[in-house]
């Protein structure tokens, strides 16, 4: 079973069915989705991937979470690992609604999700986004992630960013 992972402001907690409903909220949201699927998704969209999703966590290492703020105990987003498609490489991706936007939240989730999955014995975790969703690509430079170039990602041209053990090992400390 997925661990739930807590950090000083947040509870991220195994992904269930249960919060499909808030994940189509943000997702409906035209400012959060314009650096990842561009539109909107559908209720039917957001329901397969929550059963997708819910799945990453039979993997060592993988899982999707609810980021859950402790207070108000409140949805605020997602953060998952998984595999990235025909390679040898976790993906880590992730989601906050614009209410939480600029407090902070998303890189303490980050952080917490990165310590995990290199605890658990992932050699290397990568990260992408669009070159305009500078957000995004600061988040990834502050838990430690390392530019690595732009890179071709679901046909667009996308900044690419990884960490591995070897990084966690140099800095000498959990993430």
């Amino acid at each position: 079973m997925l661990a739930t992972i807590e950090t000083e402001r947040l509870i991220l907690r195994p992904l269930t069915p249960a919060d499909e409903e808030d994940l189509y909220r943000l997702w409906s949201d035209p400012n959060v989705v314009r650096y990842t699927s561009l539109v909107s998704l559908t209720r039917e969209q957001v329901h397969d991937f929550i059963e997708r999703w819910i799945h990453y966590g039979d993997h060592p290492g993988h899982g999707a979470w609810a980021i859950v703020v402790r207070d108000p105990r409140v949805f605020a987003g997602y953060c998952f690992l998984r595999f990235l498609f025909d390679t040898s490489d976790t993906e880590l991706g992730y989601g906050l609604a614009q209410a939480f936007w600029g407090r902070g939240y998303m890189s303490e989730a980050v952080q917490a999700v990165l310590a995990w999955g290199l605890d658990r014995g992932l050699e290397r975790i990568v990260a992408a986004a669009m070159p305009e969703n500078i957000a995004s690509w600061r988040v990834m430079e502050k838990c430690g992630m390392r530019f690595e170039g732009l890179q071709d990602y679901r046909g667009t041209l996308d900044r690419f960013y990884a960490i591995g053990r070897a990084a966690k090992k140099q800095q000498g400390r959990l993430l």
